[in-house]
């Protein structure tokens, strides 16, 4: 079983169609059209994102690849983009989830559980 998973989300497909109404902050449309949704919307758009049968409750943003420039021991150690916006999900199976929300809309998604098992970080932990 691999324990990181690639998909390509809804995320950019909606942010790709509103991008002429939504004004960018960042070089990351898909985090940008996030940010405009409510919790409960953020925690849903995620819970998608992942599959498995996530019913996404809780999003919390931990940052992006970029933000963690002053205090390296935070910083994942799984490879990223310069822009890519790391997000945990809680989903109502109990199960949690790191999601990398790339630029171009898809995702690395990966279990909590094993994030932590391979010293990458920590879900739910601001960077």
């Amino acid at each position: 079983m691999e324990a990181i998973q690639y998909k390509g989300i809804i995320i950019g497909f909606i942010a790709l169609i509103l991008a002429p109404t939504i004004v960018l902050a960042s070089d990351n449309g898909a985090q940008d059209y996030l940010m405009t949704l409510t919790p409960k919307g953020q925690a849903q758009m995620l819970g998608k994102a992942v599959g498995e049968g996530c019913i996404g409750k809780v999003a919390f943003y931990q940052g992006s690849v970029g933000d963690h420039t002053s205090s390296p021991q935070d910083a994942p150690i799984l490879p990223g983009h310069e822009h890519d916006a790391i997000w945990s999900v809680k989903c109502s199976n109990g199960k949690s989830f790191s999601v990398s929300v790339h630029p171009g809309g898809d995702s690395q998604i990966l279990d909590c559980k094993m994030l932590e098992t391979i010293g990458g970080g920590h879900c739910f932990k601001k960077y």
